[in-house]
């Protein structure tokens, strides 16, 4: 396991000696200045999760719907000059009436892949995003890694090694009834790794003062231990 706690640009390597290059900023700028540090001969770029509407509140996104568009445009455009890397980004994707919290998949100027979140872990967030339970599962390109939105990890544990009996228990137990029948997949079959896309501390609860990183970080653990014992993930 390794931490790092502070913004800014981390490298890692997945289990096929894959690298991915982070770039995590508080700010839409601020991710965007860190891109300088990009080299062409990166793989594989990630955002965090919305990361073109950071530091906005719900009703600030739906005001600058106009905004959100013109920097995903932006990382479209920043791509023309990486031929061979691969930019995922975080961001509402405005569909139909209400957005989607999505992630694209962005290469040499055109958008190749794009996912979508199915259910939160806050009613706030499910109550302003249209969330997409059926979503397919999707794979960084030409690997055997799933990209995954945020709390969608969550959903994918508890599904890992259940019956379906259990399963419609656990969603009943956890208030997720919406979800019960529904055609649930979040990672795809034969996917080894899981490119986690997140802000995930957003939307906590009952964390002691001055213990928010372990205790999310207890989350982490948790729920990627269950998923390695019980999925080809490693």
């Amino acid at each position: 396991e390794m931490y790092f706690r502070e913004t800014g640009v981390c490298r890692f390597s997945l289990l096929d000696g894959t690298e991915i290059v982070g770039v995590s900023g508080n700010t839409w700028e601020e991710y965007s200045d860190l891109l300088k540090s990009v080299s062409p001969t990166d793989r594989f770029v990630a955002s965090p999760e919305l990361i073109t509407s950071a530091g906005m509140s719900f009703d600030e996104m739906a005001e600058n719907t106009n905004l959100i568009n013109q920097r995903i445009e932006e990382l479209v455009n920043f791509s023309t000059d990486f031929k061979e890397t691969v930019f995922v980004l975080g961001t509402p994707l405005f569909v139909n009436g209400r957005p989607r919290n999505s992630v694209l998949v962005i290469k040499a100027g055109e958008i190749v892949g794009v996912t979508n979140k199915r259910f939160s872990a806050t009613d706030e967030e499910n109550q302003f995003f249209e969330m997409i339970p059926e979503e397919s599962p999707l794979l960084l390109p030409n690997t055997n890694t799933a990209i995954v939105i945020c709390s969608d990890l969550v959903l994918a544990s508890m599904y890992a090694g259940y019956t379906e009996d259990i399963i419609r228990e656990i969603l009943r137990l956890s208030g997720k009834e919406d979800l019960i029948g529904r055609g649930m997949k979040v990672i795809p079959n034969g996917a080894d790794s899981i490119l986690l896309v997140s802000c995930w501390s957003v939307g906590g609860r009952f964390v002691a003062e001055g213990q928010a990183d372990e205790y999310y970080r207890n989350q982490l653990r948790n729920i990627t231990w269950r998923l390695m014992r019980e999925t080809p993930v490693k």
